[in-house]
């Protein structure tokens, strides 16, 4: 038992296998276990399993240089650095000890489920049939053979087979920029220990300089684009790129039928957002339960009559009443909201619920009393879904006739006429 504690306190990966390590979000998650530096590997002669950078006594890198993998060394030390375990290769000259350790490469040949140490089947989705893997070790569970993938992570023996593939190494790009869209991932870089959320990095751009591929996914190394410091790998599933297409399936709602509300845009639009994320809303309540004046920030007149109306229901409110089905449902609202904000939450998977212009705009009248909702975004256009019309398939002058802005209940609107259209009120979902 005391064994097994020294070995997790200070397992590592290599930079060529880190992301092996478990990504939230992902479909694959699996570490390489390294085994703990000892006097064994003093005077030993043994093979690099990866290409190896070289570090001085106090663990600071030494220039560029690295000793290639398939290299044979001599280990003439060892030494602790901040916790890591070293090896001394030459007079002054170290590499991590677990770049010393064997690993061998598999193939899934089933699609297969993650288990615990206790035998338990983990909560993680299946690892796809085709998929490659690294290990170092492996396991009996409870009489039955398994692989051992990392912390607490283990597939069945008989759904993998021994590749005589390499394990993957990074591969250099041609640079170019990506935001990260996605909450929820960490990025990785040097050792298992050096995990860290990239939740602080959201909607921020990087420059990716080079690439990894590993067990059907494929991940982004990133670097600031202004210090140039590199945060590490990232899963490409967090990340989009500038021009990148994302299409949300997005349900259509009509304030029209089957629920009669011609001032109901607000409740109908957030219907439409709760819906694409599978949330069961009863379009009848939601219209009936609206929060209304003298509600801080609720809408003034009847969604039924229009009787007494003023103006739709603030931002602020709406997401708070959102929050009723989905917590996760958030205001974004900001002077310093732009249309490439909203465009990121697209890209990302969420929809933007925006406020803007109607069909029955009158001239000179520039409120923003109505909401419609983004629902995808290609080659510089989004697709907004307009909740003022009868059905999905209604199309443009079918409205209140100012054409600027009847453009047919599901349209492509290109992002400069959103741009001037919006007022900085949106919301959407984390």
């Amino acid at each position: 038992m005391q064994n097994s504690r020294i070995l997790s306190k200070i397992m590592t990966v290599s930079a060529a296998v880190l992301m092996a390590a478990p990504i939230a979000g992902t479909t694959i998650s699996q570490t390489v276990n390294a085994a703990p530096t000892n006097t064994s590997q003093v005077g030993k002669s043994s093979k690099l399993s990866v290409n190896s950078f070289l570090y001085d006594k106090n663990g600071k890198k030494i220039g560029k240089s690295n000793l290639k993998a398939g290299q044979n060394v001599t280990p003439i030390s060892q030494k602790t650095i901040s916790g890591a375990n070293y090896v001394e290769v030459k007079p002054g000259q170290f590499i991590r000890a677990h770049n010393l350790v064997s690993r061998k490469v598999y193939r899934l040949t089933n699609n297969a489920y993650v288990y615990k140490a206790n035998g338990k089947r983990s909560k993680q989705k299946a690892l796809k049939k085709g998929s490659q893997i690294v290990s170092t070790s492996n396991a009996t569970i409870k009489g039955k053979n398994y692989i051992k993938l990392g912390s607490n992570q283990y597939i069945k023996s008989g759904n993998a087979k021994a590749s005589s593939s390499t394990i993957p190494t990074s591969k250099k790009v041609k640079s170019f920029k990506a935001y990260v869209v996605k909450r929820g991932y960490n990025t990785y870089k040097g050792v298992f220990q050096n995990k860290k959320s990239a939740n602080s990095h959201f909607h921020k751009p990087f420059n990716v300089k080079k690439t990894l591929s590993m067990n059907g996914s494929k991940y982004y190394w990133l670097t600031t684009t202004k210090k140039h410091k590199n945060l590490g790998y990232i899963n490409k599933n967090a990340m989009a790129t500038p021009n990148q297409t994302k299409l949300i399936n997005v349900p259509y709602v009509s304030q029209y039928t089957p629920v009669f509300t011609p001032w109901g845009c607000a409740g109908a639009a957030m219907t439409m957002l709760l819906r694409s994320q599978g949330k069961h809303v009863n379009l009848s309540y939601v219209q009936s339960h609206l929060p209304m004046q003298p509600t801080k920030g609720g809408q003034k007149g009847s969604v039924y009559t229009g009787v007494g109306f003023g103006y739709v229901i603030s931002p602020g409110a709406l997401a708070k009443y959102a929050r009723r089905w989905d917590k996760n449902v958030i205001n974004i609202s900001s002077s310093k909201l732009t249309v490439n904000d909203m465009k990121l939450y697209v890209q990302g998977g969420k929809p933007v619920l925006y406020y803007g212009f109607s069909s029955y705009q009158k001239p000179g009248d520039y409120h923003r009393n109505h909401c419609k909702v983004l629902t995808g975004y290609k080659n510089g256009k989004f697709r907004v879904n307009d909740p003022l019309y009868y059905s999905k398939n209604d199309g443009a002058g079918t409205g209140g006739k100012n054409m600027k802005y009847d453009r047919g209940a599901i349209s492509w609107v290109p992002k400069s006429a959103i741009q001037s259209e919006t007022n900085h009120e949106a919301i959407t979902v984390k």
